[in-house]
């Protein structure tokens, strides 16, 4: 059987499942954190989880304290409030089981051969999440998630927050801290690096080497920061944060030479938003920007090496229409990466001057929030760089670039089906037009891999407990 009738038997096999998947399945009596502090359905702050409605944007501003259920409280002698703590801990749980192919399968990564086209996880990811108030100011945003890829556990996103309520002009202000440890997983609309379409991805499939910016492959997740917020009258959002390089795994000396792209000094982020409701609209113009220069590392001194300089300029805008029966969201994005890498330079490694631009458009349409999907168009551009994006490189030699461009674009159509609020069966397709630069021949010039051998399906289902 050719390739092409085996992508499309895969197609076939992946639709009948999500289908059996439908009839089988039965409902899932618990419900999360938030849903159990709040006493609200997950509709309340979510269009489609993890979406945010304007509420749900309002209840992470104001920390994660809405609640709807009796604590246990202690007051002192002055009548002062010492404790004030749910009866049940913030706990949830979310897994994701999938399984993906591409329309060609991949060459095998040692011998000469193919390797097995399809990839599984069950699961792919499995989360545990503390996920609430912690007091009257003070909630948390905490994930525990086992990698099944490396078969071991750790922290992934990580948002603690204290905030507060007053006037200033007479206008409503919500102003607060945030301590987190991935730029833009604090942000509440939908376009940030952190929360945006596609919300889930496939396993073990070729994917354009430059996809990744300073905050989506450098720093995520690997990082420290805090920063104050503010928010007035529902309208003006702004925020100024600092981050710092943090230990992950299991640290037995300070960061030094072994370990890559350690933050020098600190890195500054900030988020400016413009937000606006009316009826069942709204809609938000904003931008957020980061700086940050880092040391190499990979042998090269932590102090006294030349760095490389990161530039992140994004402008971003969101609408939704949120209806009884139907939910519109409209998101879009342009990022501007600005690279001075003197490090990799002097170490023969890129060009001294490098920079990408990101641009992105995704519409999501959902009816009853039960069926509905999301299309995203994707473009990647930015200037040649064969030290950076090199012929040979990857798993099999399928992730280089014969002309050392970056340049990428793609769709990706998802449809979604919901038979509970937390319960989602999805089914993926992109479509790649341009792939690392070409959309014939990428890679190795002896190779036949063009952008469309990588087209990918990816299925599966997401709970949320």
């Amino acid at each position: 059987m050719s390739q092409q009738n085996k992508f499309w038997k895969s197609t076939y096999i992946v639709t009948l499942a999500l289908a059996v998947l439908t009839i089988a399945a039965r409902p899932a009596y618990a419900v999360a954190s938030y849903a159990r502090q709040t006493g609200l359905a997950c509709e309340g702050c979510h269009t489609v989880f993890p979406e945010l409605t304007p509420f749900g944007r309002l209840f992470k501003m104001n920390a994660y304290t809405l609640q709807n259920v009796k604590p246990l409280e202690d007051i002192n002698e002055k009548k002062q409030s010492t404790l004030s703590i749910g009866e049940l801990p913030p706990i949830s749980a979310m897994f994701v089981g999938s399984s993906s192919w591409t329309a060609h399968g991949q060459p095998d990564s040692v011998n000469n051969g193919k390797a097995q086209n399809g990839t599984v996880g069950m699961p792919q990811q499995l989360s545990l999440f503390y996920a609430g108030r912690i007091t009257d100011n003070v909630g948390a945003f905490l994930q525990l998630t086992y990698d099944p890829s490396a078969n071991s556990i750790g922290m992934d996103n990580t948002d603690i927050r204290y905030a507060n309520r007053g006037m200033i002009n007479d206008r409503e202000l919500i102003y607060g801290v945030t301590v987190n440890n991935n730029p833009t997983v604090q942000d509440v609309w939908n376009t940030a690096p952190a929360w945006t379409f596609p919300f889930l991805s496939p396993m073990a499939v070729p994917t354009p080497t430059a996809q990744g910016s300073l905050l989506t492959s450098l720093l995520a997740q690997q990082t420290a920061g805090v920063g104050p917020y503010v928010y007035i009258d529902k309208s003006i959002y702004a925020e100024v944060s600092a981050y710092r390089s943090a230990q992950i795994g299991v640290a037995t000396t300070p960061l030094d030479s072994t370990t890559a792209d350690v933050i020098d000094t600190a890195a500054p982020y900030w988020r400016l938003a413009w937000n606006h409701e009316w009826g069942k609209n709204s809609i938000m113009i904003g931008h957020w920007g980061i700086y940050s220069a880092l040391q190499p590392g990979n042998g090269m001194p932590i102090v006294g090496s030349a760095t490389n300089k990161y530039t992140d300029l994004n402008f971003d805008a969101q609408y939704q229409y949120i209806g009884e029966d139907h939910l519109v969201t409209l998101t879009t994005n342009f990022l501007h990466e600005r690279q001075r890498l003197d490090g990799s330079f002097q170490a023969g490694t890129s060009n001294n001057l490098n920079h990408l631009n990101r641009e992105s458009l995704v519409a999501a349409y959902y009816y009853l929030r039960k069926i509905g999907g999301s299309i995203g168009l994707f473009n990647l551009s930015g200037n040649s760089d064969p030290l950076k994006y090199p012929s040979v490189g990857g798993s099999g030699n399928i992730q280089g670039s014969a002309n050392g461009s970056p340049n990428s674009n793609w769709a990706t159509l998802e449809l979604d089906y919901l038979p509970w609020l937390n319960t989602k069966l999805f089914i993926q397709y992109t479509a790649y037009n341009k792939f690392n630069g070409s959309t014939g021949k990428y890679n190795l010039p002896m190779t036949t891999r063009s952008a469309s051998d990588n087209n990918t399906i990816y299925a599966g289902f997401w709970f949320a407990f």
